[in-house]
C-alpha cells in the first residue's frame, strides 16, 4: 500500500511538472542594451592672452609714500585678453611722483588703485 502511495505521488509530480512546463509563459526577449553614446567633453578653449610689462614693488612701501624708481621694477605677466582685468601700472610715466593710497607689499603688482593723485613738481626760478 505505502508503495502505492509512492508511486502514485512519483506520478502526480511529474504530471504537474510537465503541465508547469508546457502552460508557463517563454520570459520576455532580452533586447540587447544600445551602448551608451559617450560625448566628448566639449574642448575648453584656453583664453587667448597677451604678455604685457608690469610695475611690481620691489620692497613694502608704506602708505603715503611718494613713488620713486628705485620703489619698483618692471615685470612681464601673462594676461587674457577678453576678461576684464585691473588697472595696471604698464609705464613708468604713470608711476613717477604718485602718492601710495595703501601699503604695498613687496613682489605687489602696483594696480592704479593703489596711488592717490599726481604730486606736481613746483620750480622757482
Amino acid at each position: 500500500m505505502k508503495d502505492k502511495k509512492l508511486i502514485v505521488l512519483y506520478l502526480a509530480m511529474i504530471v504537474v511538472g510537465l503541465a508547469l512546463l508546457f502552460t508557463k509563459s517563454a520570459p520576455p526577449p532580452v533586447e540587447p542594451k544600445a551602448e551608451p553614446i559617450v560625448a566628448e567633453p566639449p574642448k575648453k578653449e584656453e583664453p587667448k592672452t597677451e604678455i604685457i610689462n608690469v610695475a611690481v614693488a620691489k620692497r613694502d612701501i608704506s602708505k603715503k609714500t611718494i613713488l620713486t624708481k628705485d620703489d619698483y621694477y618692471f615685470k612681464s605677466i601673462e594676461v587674457a585678453i577678453n576678461r576684464e582685468r585691473p588697472n595696471y601700472i604698464t609705464e613708468p610715466a604713470k608711476l613717477d611722483a604718485y602718492v601710495v593710497k595703501n601699503h604695498i607689499a613687496k613682489d605687489t603688482v602696483i594696480e592704479e588703485v593703489l596711488l592717490h593723485r599726481r604730486i606736481q613738481k613746483i620750480m622757482f626760478y
